[in-house]
């Protein structure tokens, strides 16, 4: 049997010293003294027995630890018959007999009974990518594939690194500059000018599962929420977010382990969706009366980012690829038998291009200016070009076999008189 002089301090000691899901136990001494067991709401957790076996004169002892639940080896009493350490519990037993003939052991059998930390958590998760022509997107749950091994879970939580700060630092959204936090369940990217605009969230949800080693806080996953595009700098147009989570059991054991979520570029805007209106035909007046003038407009949506419309440039201007550049095919006209001239106005503002042909004194025969403007709204929107050609002389229709090889400039014979033109 457990020696009777230190059992009550054995069972306080345990008392004391032990827990089990942070939770203490309740001790207890069997009846005949052979048995030592913990229990946590009427469950049994651990016990410790004694069963002596007779061989020939002598006796065999056989001591018998069962565990039903972990118990948490966080550093604490070293010192007595319960010492407690990360590395497991020490039990100190004093076993006491008799023999035949009633007399006591001159001293008790010291047994020490030790229970061992068992494995630590390990966390393996799942990768993601998400391309971003699809926004107001909520991701369903991605494992983290959280191992609880032999003790229960304190905590999951997301760790701030530095590889993780240097991209969230980087992001833009639409050319606008953005904040982020990190907390243990959520990482999140909103936009610096609006702060209750969530960009991009990354966040911890505990998922349903069944109960392992005690630990009642079921399984975990991230879900993913991207309501607005960010801008995908690298050359192969993707931004990869590297996250670092950590599993922390109730001993304060903890492994790490890291997962990617991809965000790719989505579609771009294609001239082939504009919407053109306006009128981009006139006719030429007698030589000396006012400009003639025709406007549009081409509106153009955005694809997965948003257009900037300080970014306009014509782009034809020059020659590409064994095809002859819009100035080329310009500068061939004439106007009342004097060549003209065509280039770029400079020092206009970014989002604005001007087209124009002079004569050689100086005279202007020909304005085409484009002004681009952004579209009203948040996030991925497209733009609006206005055009303005202006007509203030008139041109010379040469014989149109000139123009069979332009690819820009055509010469358009009509069927009536004077309804020759230029497209």
């Amino acid at each position: 049997m457990i020696e009777p002089a230190v059992a009550a301090t054995l069972i306080e000691e345990l008392t004391t010293d032990t827990r089990s899901g942070g939770e203490p136990l309740t001790y207890v001494l069997s009846d005949d003294g052979k048995a030592i067991i913990g229990s946590q709401n009427g469950a049994e957790v651990v016990s410790i027995s004694l069963e002596a076996t007779q061989s020939g004169r002598d006796v065999s002892l056989t001591v018998t630890a069962s565990l039903n639940a972990p118990l948490d080896q966080i550093s604490g009493d070293s010192a007595g018959l319960v010492t407690v350490s990360p590395a497991g519990i020490a039990i100190a037993i004093a076993v006491q007999g008799q023999d035949s003939g009633g007399n006591e052991l001159d001293s008790p059998v010291e047994i020490k009974v030790t229970l061992l930390d068992g494995a630590n958590p390990s966390v393996n998760p799942n990768n993601t990518n998400h391309n971003e022509d699809t926004l107001e997107y909520v991701s369903d749950p991605i494992p983290l594939n959280v191992d609880v091994n032999s003790d229960a879970l304190e905590v999951v939580r997301i760790v701030s690194t530095p590889a993780l700060v240097d991209v969230l630092s980087s992001i833009t959204s639409n050319g606008h500059a953005t904040n982020y936090t990190v907390t243990d369940d959520e990482i999140q990217v909103t936009l610096a000018s609006d702060p209750d605009f969530t960009v991009l969230s990354i966040s911890l949800v505990e998922l349903p599962s069944t109960k392992l080693a005690g630990n009642d806080t079921g399984g975990y996953g991230y879900v993913v929420t991207q309501y607005a595009s960010i801008d995908e700098k690298s050359a192969s147009d993707v931004e990869a977010i590297p996250v670092t989570v950590e599993a922390v059991d109730r001993d304060g054991d903890s492994e790490t382990g890291s997962f990617t979520v991809t965000l790719e570029d989505g579609r771009n805007a294609s001239g082939d969706a504009a919407e053109i209106s306006g009128d981009y035909t006139l006719t030429e007046a007698q030589l000396g009366s006012p400009a003639q003038t025709a406007e549009g407009t081409v509106t153009l949506d955005a694809g997965a980012d948003r257009l900037l419309p300080d970014t306009l440039y014509i782009s034809n201007l020059e020659a590409q690829n064994g095809e002859s550049g819009l100035l080329d095919e310009l500068n061939a006209l004439t106007s009342s038998g004097a060549a003209l001239t065509f280039a770029v106005e400079a020092g206009t503002d970014p989002n604005v291009v001007v087209l124009v042909g002079s004569k050689s004194d100086g005279s202007e025969v020909m304005r085409f200016t484009l002004t681009a403007t952004q579209e009203a709204g948040t996030g991925a929107t497209g733009v609006s070009v206005a055009s303005d050609f202006v007509l203030s002389q008139p041109l010379d229709e040469n014989d149109p076999d000139e123009y069979a090889n332009n690819r820009w400039v055509k010469f358009i014979k009509g069927t009536g008189e004077g309804e020759d033109s230029y497209r």
